[in-house]
Order: structure tokens, then sequence, then C-alpha cells
């Protein structure tokens, strides 16, 4: 009888190490046996030996090849992987999480059909009667919605027959209704958007402005395909009309990719309408055309193009405004009057080759045209093995001085130039010294008066010395909290001497006396405008380094550059203008900045400008600055920003103007900035008041999930960068 019962017993406890053996190792017939098993727990489990399935009941999980499954009931074949579940089942894995009433799916090629389910992929949820799993990172949403909000009763959502979902890459959706709570806005018939991409698709900024009146900028961005994203402007200013546009972003993968953009607005000045006398105009067809392209077609060669058409008949009638100024000052800070040109540049193996063509698009403002510029630089190529380094420079340029409207005044030439160089660095003691020697031959084929002229030739010779003393001092400190392990203090001393022989011919003889109106005074470039010359360039840079986390880092720098130049008939004798600047880095959190040049003949300074910057935590910082020159502006600038808690944000700007020549002085600019965040969304809300434009009002509405936008009028304390390095 006890012989029965232990053979019983082991029977019982055979088949159960087989099954669980059998069901710990059962693999696909491709798979290795032993590799990648499914592993299944629950309350109840119970194995199929000639069905070869397994069904499990109770807190059921389930993995397999870094696939989770959870639900009430499931029923999977250890060898096809296929999976039948229902209740509560979630399944995750890389590419996102899925939740659903009831599940189809393989475990090995990771296709399925979940009903009434949802799904999370990044920072992106949906919902829908039936997700299908196409792949192991594509899925379809069907007769449900997509939303960043992932609240049971999402604050927006885009409604949807057809959601397409490619997990780390993009979304694509179909017939789309955008509702905000249960309200519908407007109809799509497709939304695309980029996963990879940060800018939100839908910006609105409601706000007043004293110039504008009340106002609504509006964008949309979609997502045509992954290399091409187009935007529609449409914007409605109380006082000035409605402005409307669009812009592409693309890729030809094959030739190179750009950015166009082209708005237009007819102006209507309401503002201005009732004190305008009766045949003046109040309409004003003002655009913008602007094309940005770049194509590197081989790893030596690059294309890079830019059109830029402004017409602007308001300009006509007043020549101090500006269309970029009024409507899009982010790129008018950048480039007032911003050029069209074509550069192509390709690099050779001891130099580099370009070709320019620019022409003049807009009449309004004097510009240089090159029709076209060839230009060959060779820099310090080593003669053989000996050791001098020869330097040259050509330019063959089909030039054109345009003068703006109206007076239309124009100069051309054809000009060859040549510069070459020889030089020789060595090594005396302690001292890198570098002499060199050159000689610039500049032809024209004719001069101011359009007669013939001959080749110009200048001659110039120079050396340069420097060097680099430093001490390291065995100092371990952290007075008043200033870490310091070990301090090196280095000195760079370098001085220059450049000398260049009067020209042969002349500058005053290249060209007609109206160039002289040119901005920089030196008529087409540089070339033009050389002329006899002999001075020293002296420059001084003190550092005081030590090492933190195992990395140099500057404490303090101080850099002073000077020119002393001799006597000639250009200018006198002595020194130039002294530029100093300065740096320093205590502590993390605080950074000190100031430049100033000062006038060593008038003895005055010219400009001086500071700035301290207090880094207290992530968002939130306090700056001050201060902006000085002579005989124009002196402004001090702030801004205070403080993230309150995870859901408040606020930042103040304001600039004072203690003196100027032709603005009022005073507070001239406030701005207070207060942000909320509503969940999925936030909300900013901006006050502006400026003494020359007067109130501004505006609310940006930023989804949380793309925090980008392009349309920006906020003011801004501008951190200065760094010029030195830690070596």
């Amino acid at each position: 009888m006890k012989l029965r019962k232990i053979a019983t017993y082991t029977i019982l406890i055979s088949w159960l190490a087989f099954g669980t053996c059998y069901l710990a190792s059962a693999q696909d017939p491709k798979q290795v046996p032993g590799i990648n098993p499914i592993v299944v727990n629950g309350d109840r489990v119970e194995y199929s030996a000639d069905s070869k399935e397994v069904n499990i009941s109770g807190n059921v999980l389930i993995t397999y090849k870094g696939s989770r499954m959870t639900a009430d009931r499931v029923k999977v074949n250890t060898v096809t992987k296929d999976a039948v579940a229902e209740g509560n089942v979630i399944l995750q894995d890389e590419s996102g999480a899925i939740e659903a009433e009831s599940l189809l799916y393989n475990f090995d090629t990771k296709k399925g059909t979940m009903l009434q389910a949802k799904i999370k992929s990044g920072n992106q949820y949906g919902r829908g009667e039936q997700i299908d799993r196409i792949s192991d990172t594509q899925f379809t949403v069907k007769n449900g919605y997509l939303t960043s909000c992932n609240l049971d009763e999402p604050h927006y959502r885009i409604l949807s027959k057809k959601v397409e979902i490619t997990a780390g890459d993009k979304i694509t959706s179909h017939n789309d209704i955008l509702y905000v709570g249960k309200t519908p806005i407007f109809y799509l018939p497709q939304y695309t958007h980029s996963l990879k991409d940060s800018f939100t698709h839908f910006q609105f900024r409601p706000g007043y402005t004293k110039d504008w009146g009340a106002y609504l900028l509006t964008t949309y961005r979609d997502d045509l395909n992954k290399n091409a994203k187009i935007r529609f402007f449409l914007d409605y200013r109380d006082r000035r009309g409605v402005g409307e546009g669009f812009g592409l972003n693309y890729d030809t993968i094959f030739a190179g990719k750009g950015d166009f953009k082209f708005y237009y607005i007819n102006e209507q000045d309401k503002k201005e309408r009732d004190t305008l006398p009766v045949n003046a105009a109040t309409e004003f067809e003002r655009y913008l055309v602007r094309w940005r392209h770049a194509w590197k077609i081989d790893p030596k060669t690059t294309l890079t193009s830019e059109y830029y058409k402004i017409e602007d008949k308001k300009r006509a009638a007043d020549p101090t405004v500006s269309f970029l100024k009024d409507y899009f000052y982010t790129e008018y800070e950048k480039d007032v009057l911003p050029k069209s040109y074509v550069l192509l540049t390709h690099g050779f193996q001891e130099g580099i080759a370009n070709i320019t063509f620019q022409k003049r698009v807009n009449r309004w403002y004097t510009q240089t045209e090159k029709l076209p510029e060839l230009t060959y630089d060779l820099t310090n190529f080593r003669i053989g093995e000996s050791p001098l380094y020869y330097t040259d420079q050509t330019k063959i340029a089909s030039l054109s001085y345009q003068t703006a409207r109206p007076s239309d005044r124009h100069h051309s030439v054809t000009r060859i130039d040549n510069f070459n160089q020889l030089s020789l660095p060595s090594k005396v003691s302690f001292l890198w010294f570098t002499p060199y020697t050159g000689i610039r031959e500049t032809y024209y084929s004719k001069d101011k008066n359009n007669n013939p002229l001959g080749v110009r030739t200048a001659f110039s010779t120079g050396a340069e010395v420097s060097t680099k003393f430093y001490k390291v001092l065995n100092v371990n400190s952290e007075f008043c909290g200033i870490e310091v392990n070990g301090l090196r203090h280095v000195i760079s001393p370098i001085v220059k001497y450049d000398y260049v022989h009067e020209p042969t011919i002349h500058a005053s003889k290249l060209h007609p006396d109206f160039f002289t109106t040119a901005e920089n005074n030196e008529f087409f470039d540089y070339i033009d405008n050389v002329r006899r010359t002999s001075a020293f360039n002296i420059e001084l840079v003190n550092k005081l380094q030590t090492k933190r986390n195992d990395e140099t880092v500057d404490l303090a720098m101080f850099r002073i550059e000077t020119d002393y130049r001799l006597r000639n008939d250009a200018y006198a004798s002595g020194f130039s203008d002294f530029f100093m600047e300065t740096e320093l880095m205590p502590y993390s959190w605080l950074r000190f900045d100031a430049d100033a040049t000062y006038d060593y003949r008038q003895e005055y300074y010219k400009t001086a400008n500071a700035n301290i910057n207090f880094t207290f935590a992530k968002e939130r910082d306090f700056s001050i600055g201060n902006r000085y020159e002579r005989k124009g502006h002196r402004d001090l600038t702030t801004q205070f920003s403080w993230r309150i808690n995870p859901k408040w944000k606020f930042r103040i700007y304001e600039r004072f103007q203690l003196y100027s020549n032709d603005t009022p002085k005073g507070l001239i600019q406030q701005q207070y900035s207060i942000s909320r965040d509503l969940h999925c969304w936030t909300v900013d809300f901006t006050y502006d008041y400026q003494k020359v434009h007067g109130h501004s009002i505006w609310m940006v509405f930023r989804l949380n999930a793309f925090p980008d936008i392009e349309l920006g009028f906020d003011a801004s304390y501008n951190n200065p960068q760094s010029t030195t390095t830690g070596n």
C-alpha cells in the first residue's frame, strides 16, 4: 500500500515537473531551444499537452522577448505564441503601452488586435473601438481620438476615423475634428505630427498693442511627410487688417534642404485714417518672400543660397518704416538689410575655393552686387621640407555698387586681387616668433572717371611674438564657499607689428565720391581701403584656473588689447582705443562679465557693458546688466524668473534708460509674465509697456508635449557668452 502511494505521488510530481519544464522551454521552431522562453504566472495555470496551450486566470502575468502582459484571463499557445486575453488587459514593451478589454496577440510577430483599447506611445495617448498592432512599432487606432492629455476625459482631443502611429517617429490621422473639452473647434482632412519635433502644431496668440490694437496671431503646422513640413499663418490686427501666408521646411534628400516663407498684408492703418488728408493713402501692400537653401553636395562641396524679397509700399511713403521691424522683429534684429545670394564652396587638400553670386533684390537700400566673385584661399601651406609657410588669396569679381532709391546711382568695375605672404614660424628660447612678408596686387578695370587704371600694388611685412607663462600654486580652500583645488595663473602676451607700404594708387582715385556715404566707409570692401599702415598690436590675457570635478575651469579672466600706430597720412601716432574684457566665475551659480572700449586720446570710455547672472536653481535666476555708450544710450536691464511650484512660474523684465539723446529717460520698458500649467497645456499671460509703443497684452497657449512655438515678442535678458576656454 505504501509503495502504491509512493508510486502515485512520484508519477504526479513527474507530470508536474514535465509540464513546468515543457512550458518554460517551449520555443518557436525557428528559435534555439532554451532561448527566450514564455514565462507565465497566475492564480490558476492549466496546460494541455495535446493542444500545446496554457490557460491562465487570476492575476495573469506573461513575459516574452521584452513584452509584458497582464490580464484577468489568458490562453496562449506555446508553439505559435498566439494569445487571447480578456479583462483588464495591459500590454507593455519598448514601443509603449496598450490597455484593452480583450486582445488577440502574437508574442513573436508582435501583431494583434485590441478591442475598446487605449494606447500610450511617448507623450501621445490614443483611444479607439479597435487598435491594430501592425508591427512592433506601428499601430492603427480606429474610430477613436488622439491627445497628449492623459486624463480619461482629456482637455482636448483630435477625434478621428483612423489614426496611424509609428512609435518614436510620427502620427498621422484622417478626417479629424479638434475638440476642446466637449466643444468641436474645426475640421482637418488630415493631421501629421513628427514625434521627433518639439513644436506644437496649433499656435494661438491673442493680445493688444498700441500699434496693432487687439490682435490674434495663429499658426498651423503640419507634416506633409517626413521630409516636408508646412505652416499656415492667419493673423488679425484691428488697426492693420488681416495678414496671411505660409511656410515650408523641406529636405530633398538628394539636393539639400531649406525653408520657404511668404507673408502678405494689405495694411489698413485705421489708427491714422482720421488724421490724414483726404487724398492720402490709407492702404499699403506689404509682403515678404524668403527662401533659404543649403546643399552638401559632397564632403568637400557645399551650396548655400538665400533669397529675400520685401515689397513695401508704405516705405515708399515713409522711408523710416521697415516691414521686417513691424512684423518680424526677431529677423530684423538678426539682419536689418538681408541679402540675396548663392554661394558655392569647395575644399581642396590645401585650400578652399568659393564662387558667390549676390544680386540686389530690394532697390530701397544700398548694396554691392557680385556677379560673380571667385575666391581661392591657400592658408599656411608649408613649402616642401623648409620652415617657410605660404599664404595666397585670389579674388576675381565683377562688382556693382547700387545706391538706394530714389538716387539709384551705381558704379561697376571688374576687380582682380591677389595677396601673397611668406611666414617663418620659429621658437626662440621661450618665445614663438613669426616674421612674415607679403604683397597685394589689385587690378581695376576703370577708375572713378571711367578711365583705364593700372595695377595697384601694396607691400606689407611684419612679425608676431607670443609666449605663455604660468605658475601652479598649491592652494586648496573653500574660503567664502569658493571651491579651489589647486590654482594656476596663466599669462599670455602677444605682440604683433604690421607694416603696409603706401599703395601705388591712392584709394581716392578708385571710386566716385558717393561711395564715401557707405556706412563702413570701405568702398566695396577692405581691399579698396588698403592704405599706408604702421602699427603694433598688443594683447595681454590673464587667467586664474582651478580643478572642479576633474575638469579645468576658469575662475577669472582679464584681457586687454590695443594698437600703437606710427605716424602716417591716415592716422596720427600713438595708442588707439583700448579694449578690455573681464570674466569672473567664483561659483557655479554666479557669473560676472564686463567689457569696455577706452579712448586713449580723449581719455574717456566709448562703451562699457557689465552683466551679473545668478542661477539659484533650474528656472530660478536673476540677471542685471548695464549698457553704456558715450553720447548714446545708457541702459540698465534686469530680469527675474522664478518657478514657484510645478504649476506656477513668473518672470519680470525691466529696462531703465539712464541717458539718451533721442528717446525718453526713465523706465522705458517693463514686462510681466505669469505661466500656469493646465495639465496638458501651459498658458503664458504677458503685460508689456514701452514708452514708445504703449501698452501690450498677450496670451500664449502651449501644449506641454510640444513646448516650442514660433510666435514670440518677449523681451529677454541676453546672457553673455564666454570668450575663453578652460585650456
